[in-house]
């Protein structure tokens, strides 16, 4: 997230030309006086009805119908992330339904309702198969509304029309840097938005009429950001899902295979801005407004489809414009014949890219295209790639063969383990984007999470690694296996990891995991919970960015209870100073965002305090703390390590006890951040370096646990640890400092009278003595220790080149010195695991009192 502020004010730059056009209407623009006011002002806008029709999802074809939604009306939410709820308002017929959320407090960025908060399709008088939808903040310039009435305008007498009447607020989360960029006022504007659906239409035309008391007109160009790519990614009516700054497009589109997908038509079309963070920000043009009086604007079109998946909404689009369309039936055939379900149907020319659907149970697809166009049709499923391509008719997919895994620990008892294949002697074939079929972590052809350790996957003839691995603390089965054409093996190949790094008493966490909550994540958090499981993480800390949601109750739901205790806790996530872990922090559902700290319009302290004074007790870490002022604290606050002041002094609050010193990277990648720690401990602060993932997307080569904080909890599994404190324990762990940070290595250390990282020797003499023991399973490097004393290198010793576990074992003599840090490193990477990231290790301080 901490790019797209930047980028999005930088879309509302007035031109030049703009400051003419309001010259002396605007204050902020311009150096002129206050502009004129209309007399008489221009009267107040009708309002909606606060019930409307008492059956709204009830229509019969040729009719719509608006009202308010009731708690039985409302479909199943299985992933929990939908944020309609009864008395929200509803513009539906017998084809589609678009929710406007109610006047009340709104959860996601935007904090008032009025707006688009979930669209479905109807069947049999029901909304079925919700989209996963995120938000909409449609603004006119930096503003957004916040209503003073939603209601049903028109219960379908003529169209379904709900209205929200309000007034012009900024956009409150981008407002203190948005204004410098985009300084135009709109506030005394005030404005009616009408939600318009047609009987048999499947969009819903969006009316902005805004009424300007001034007795001068403006103009305010239209911004549209959009949260959703991450949950469901975007496409555009020429390449697809690669979308990007270099055209303009009439309208975007975004795609759920299994469920209901949406569009978004501007009046005009409209310039990617960016595509960013889980955020698509679309700019149009700029709209006149005029004097004394109203002014209508057609804002936008929100096309629903009628049809399941992205082709569903194709349609719309298509009957909309009038486009007459045929369609194309057929089934998707494996090498023998057999209807493979599941497999998506993608159709395309020479020059675009049109559509693409889903295989049903019985391989069976249908789509629809533009009767005036001839597409080809290519079948994709992973590990097997694309078909040949087909004019029409059945598609027959290539041979493959298969290898089929089965892995237990050494008492025969079934893991979660992580799965990767990869082609030998040649690379994964790169996928181009305009076929929305994402990649996999460093070109693999598959990477998977079986919990049950079973998983059975289709690959083309040929040599292919298969490595299966469970996190840092188990070896790993990596061999190439021959694939050859025909049936699943009878018998599958029984893979037995072994435990084999000693972590008695100690439980690894992760403070910083993103599930599909947050707008920049596409993980659902069930899944994500299953691969902290599978690569051997046993604290997952849920921390999505505003939003509170239970997590351990969801993994013992669903089986996961005897591997992982899953903490919630939020990413405080400001967009002016910086971003926060909050660890632990419960759900109060209660409250917008189910918990969310408010920040805007207030100085660090102040939250900070808000934050101490929750129940919980939470640690507060400081996240990422060095880039962009917007996520990184220290960088705001101008902080300098070699005098210990900062800059601005209005935004420093030292009552923070842990940093994330290391985010997805090791020790040597985040010196920066090292040396700012380092600072701390020489100013005589207890403050503990944590590592975290920060990870948003597992299959985009973000794994869960990389690096892990590994507390010394006295427990050793999930259950024992849920009983014997839980949360509250981790908590006091943390804050105690006692523990190390492991990105692959695993590191002990011990001084005088069994002192461990976080403690004190007291009365330390002049050298003193610490048992240091580096472990890592066989497939990890170690090369280096590291002994750093008040921030200084003291001692560098080698670890002697070894696939065993201890791979070393020592006194180390310290001289002097008020406190001392080892550091554990190899040189190779985590592959075949984790590509691209380095093994290490890292203590807390251990203190030398004289």
């Amino acid at each position: 997230m901490r790019w797209l502020l930047l980028l999005l004010v930088i879309a509302g730059c007035p031109s030049d030309d703009d400051m003419t056009i309001d010259a002396g209407a605007d204050d902020a623009a311009v150096d002129a006086p206050e502009p004129e006011v209309c007399d008489p002002l221009p009267g107040p806008f009708q309002v909606g009805d606060a019930a409307g029709h008492a059956d709204p999802l009830g229509s019969a074809a040729g009719e719509a119908r608006a009202g308010a939604l009731t708690a039985e009306m409302l479909p199943d939410d299985p992933s929990g992330l939908a944020t309609w709820a009864p008395g929200d308002f509803v513009v539906a017929n017998d084809r589609v339904a678009v929710v406007i959320e109610s006047m009340r407090v709104s959860d996601g960025y935007d904090p008032w309702g009025g707006k688009p908060n979930g669209l479905a399709r109807i069947e049999g008088g029901a909304m079925v198969e919700p989209a996963a939808f995120n938000e909409l903040l449609i603004g006119v310039g930096r503003f957004t509304f916040e209503p003073t009435s939603v209601g049903v305008f028109d219960d379908g007498t003529d169209d379904a029309v709900v209205r929200a009447v309000g007034a012009l607020h900024p956009i409150p989360f981008v407002d203190d840097l948005a204004r410098v960029f985009a300084p135009l006022e709109y506030g005394d504007l005030t404005i009616a938005v009408d939600y318009r659906l047609a009987p048999d239409a499947e969009v819903v035309d969006v009316t902005y009429t805004l009424s300007n008391p001034r007795a001068r007109g403006t103009s305010a160009p239209n911004l549209f950001l959009i949260f959703q790519t991450k949950r469901m990614p975007a496409f555009g009516p020429v390449r697809g899902f690669q979308v990007d700054s270099s055209e303009s497009y009439p309208w975007m589109g975004f795609a759920d295979d299994d469920a209901t997908s949406y569009a978004i038509e501007p009046t005009e079309e409209v310039g990617l801005i960016l595509e960013i963070s889980g955020a698509i920000v679309l700019q149009g043009e700029r709209a006149s407004i005029g004097a004394c009086g109203e002014t209508a604007l057609p804002y936008y079109r929100l096309h629903v489809g009628a049809g399941r998946g992205m082709n569903g909404v194709r349609e719309a689009i298509w009957r909309s414009e009038g486009v007459a369309t045929t369609s194309m039936t057929g089934r998707v055939l494996s090498a023998d014949g057999a209807p493979m379900a599941g497999v998506r149907v993608h159709a395309e020319t020479d020059d675009a890219y049109i559509t693409r659907t889903l295989t049903d149970e019985s391989g069976n697809y249908q789509l629809s295209v533009p009767a005036d166009v001839t597409p080809q049709l290519r079948a994709f499923r992973p590990g097997e790639g694309f078909s040949d391509p087909v004019a029409s008719g059945d598609i027959t997919m290539p041979a493959v063969g298969f290898v089929s895994i089965r892995a237990i620990d050494s008492d025969d008892q079934p893991l979660p383990v992580r799965v990767q294949t990869a082609p030998v002697g040649r690379a994964e074939p790169s996928i181009e984007a305009k076929y929305g079929e994402p990649d996999r972590p460093g070109r693999r052809t598959h990477v998977v999470f079986p919990l049950d350790g079973e998983v059975t996957l289709p690959l083309l003839p040929g040599m292919h690694q298969v490595v299966v691995s469970r996190g840092y603390e188990y070896d790993i089965f990596d061999s190439d296996i021959t694939v050859v054409a025909g049936p699943p093996p009878a018998t599958p190949t029984t893979v037995v990891l072994d435990r084999v790094v000693d972590t008695t008493g100690v439980m690894c966490a992760d403070y910083h995991i993103h599930t599909d909550r947050s707008p920049d994540s596409e993980d659902p958090g069930l899944w994500k919970l299953g691969t902290a499981a599978a690569d051997g993480l046993e604290i997952p800390c849920r921390s999505d960015h505003e939003w509170v949601y239970e997590w351990d109750v969801l993994g013992q739901e669903n089986g996961l209870g005897d591997y992982v205790f899953g903490v919630t806790s939020m990413e405080l996530t400001t967009f002016a100073w910086g971003h926060f872990g909050v660890v632990p922090v419960e759900p109060r559902p209660e409250m917008q965002n189910r918990g969310s700290i408010p920040w805007i319009d207030r100085m660090p302290a102040d939250v900070f305090n808000d934050v101490r004074a929750l129940p919980e007790d939470p640690v507060l870490i400081i996240n990422h703390p060095r880039g962009a002022a917007i996520g990184g604290y220290f960088s705001a606050a101008n902080y300098d390590p070699v005098t210990g002041e900062v800059g601005n002094p209005e935004l420093w609050d030292e009552d923070f006890q842990a940093v994330e010193v290391f985010n997805d990277d090791s020790f040597e990648e985040s010196m920066e951040i090292v040396n700012d720690w380092f600072s701390f401990l020489n100013q005589g602060r207890r403050v503990w370096a944590v590592g975290s993932s920060d990870t948003h997307g597992v299959m985009r080569g973000s794994p869960i646990g990389y690096p892990r904080t590994c507390l010394d909890v006295g427990v050793d599994d999930a259950a024992s640890l849920r009983a014997g404190g839980g949360a509250a324990l981790v908590r006091d762990v943390t804050r105690a400092g006692a523990f190390t940070v492991s990105g692959g290595l695993y590191l002990t250390v011990e001084g005088r009278d069994g002192v461990r990282p976080g403690g004190e020797i007291a009365s330390a003499m002049a050298r003193e003595s610490f048992h240091v023991v580096v472990q890592a399973a066989p497939w990890v490097d170690a090369d280096e220790l590291e002994v750093w004393v008040d921030g200084e290198l003291a001692e560098t010793l080698p670890i002697p080149d070894s696939t065993d576990v201890i791979r070393l074992e020592t006194d180390v003599e310290v001289e002097g010195g008020a406190w001392v840090v080892f550091h554990a490193k190899g040189g190779d990477t985590l592959e075949p695991v984790h590509p691209g990231r380095s093994p290490f290790a890292v203590s807390q301080p251990i203190f030398m009192m004289r």
